[in-house]
């Protein structure tokens, strides 16, 4: 019997307003750009839990059985539920970070949150494209393909705008050191 276990997403800090110059605010972001990058990497762990399970379906198909279709139903539900958390725990770092008087990082964290909701909405169209290929006298794989590419672009984006994070994070606590 397939199983998966869930990971559950980390409460960020609670929103607070503190001065950009202060030490006590740079560290402050530091903590917060690093419970963003735990839920980044909870985010990863979801979509890397969403693919087993989806592949374990589609090698059901084209006739899985009741048990089958019952367990994918139940894990996108739960998927669905983590990444709505995860999101929604994001958009309160992105609003801590701006409060914090640091637009251009919290403009980034956005910028993550969009290229995310693209990423999903082309996840969930591969997987309706894939299960059609094989249930009906359709070929999908081209646009597959397309998708594929597509949610490889959209993950390097994220990547690429992860590494700024971290760059910046890198900076800050040399700041802090020396301060």
């Amino acid at each position: 019997m397939y199983t998966q276990t869930m990971t559950s997403p980390t409460s960020p800090p609670s929103p607070s307003t503190p001065t950009p110059s202060t030490p006590h605010s740079t560290l402050q972001t530091l903590q917060t750009l690093q419970t963003l990058q735990t839920l980044h990497a909870s985010r990863l762990q979801t979509y890397t839990s969403l693919d087993t399970s989806f592949s374990t379906y589609l090698r059901t198909l084209p006739h899985p059985s009741c048990t089958t279709t019952n367990t994918y139903t139940t894990h996108l539900t739960n998927y669905t539920h983590n990444f709505q958390q995860i999101s929604h725990q994001i958009q309160l770092l992105e609003k801590e970070v701006r409060q914090a008087g640091n637009h251009q990082i919290a403009d980034s964290i956005r910028e993550i949150q969009e290229l995310e909701k693209r990423k999903l909405h082309a996840t969930v169209q591969y997987q309706l494209q894939a299960e059609q290929t094989l249930l009906s006298d359709r070929d999908y794989t081209s646009a597959c393909d397309d998708l594929m590419k597509e949610i490889r672009e959209l993950d390097r984006k994220v990547a690429d705008l992860m590494d700024e994070i971290r760059v910046e994070m890198a900076d800050w606590a040399d700041e802090t050191v020396d301060v």
